[in-house]
């Protein structure tokens, strides 16, 4: 029942329909608190957060965001799931603007993903921080994670094509 809540919370996200997609995420999370399922409260308070995200309510997706790591900081986390709770927290203070921190997160996240040997999570910061350069006119540091972004995007696709 989580996961069905939780999709549908999602599918409403995608539609922008954001106050049908809280319901829904926030049944999934507090079904997931009441069987103390962790791997579902985690994804739960990640979906919250991008919803928030998504509809421009930073603070509020950083207070999940932040709610993510605590739960980490409990267990035993693979490292691939502190890059992507680190690169959702980079988003998040690139959209609110706030250039610093957004760079702190986004490093944070490309050290656990290369720790974790997540090719996929490096492509997403680099895109990331190209983004977020271009975005305030340091076209140096953007053309240099756009490089960074497709060298790993080209070996991925190269990697594809031999396996077929």
């Amino acid at each position: 029942l989580c996961s069905l809540y939780t999709d549908i919370g999602t599918l409403f996200d995608q539609r922008k329909i954001y106050d049908s997609a809280n319901k829904y995420q926030q049944q999934a999370y507090d079904l997931a608190v009441a069987i103390k399922d962790e791997q579902m409260i985690i994804d739960c308070l990640s979906n919250i957060g991008v919803t928030y995200k998504h509809e421009g309510k930073t603070k509020e997706a950083l207070a999940n965001f932040k709610k993510v790591l605590l739960v980490f900081q409990q267990q035993q986390t693979e490292p691939d799931r502190y890059a992507a709770a680190y690169n959702n927290i980079g988003a998040t203070y690139a959209q609110e603007g706030n250039k610093t921190l957004a760079v702190e997160a986004f490093n944070k996240s490309l050290a656990y993903a290369s720790a974790s040997q997540n090719p996929y999570i490096q492509m997403e910061n680099y895109n990331n921080l190209s983004d977020l350069f271009g975005e305030t006119a340091d076209f140096k540091n953007q053309a240099f994670y756009l490089k960074k972004y497709y060298s790993i995007k080209d070996s991925l696709f190269s990697a594809d094509k031999k396996k077929q």
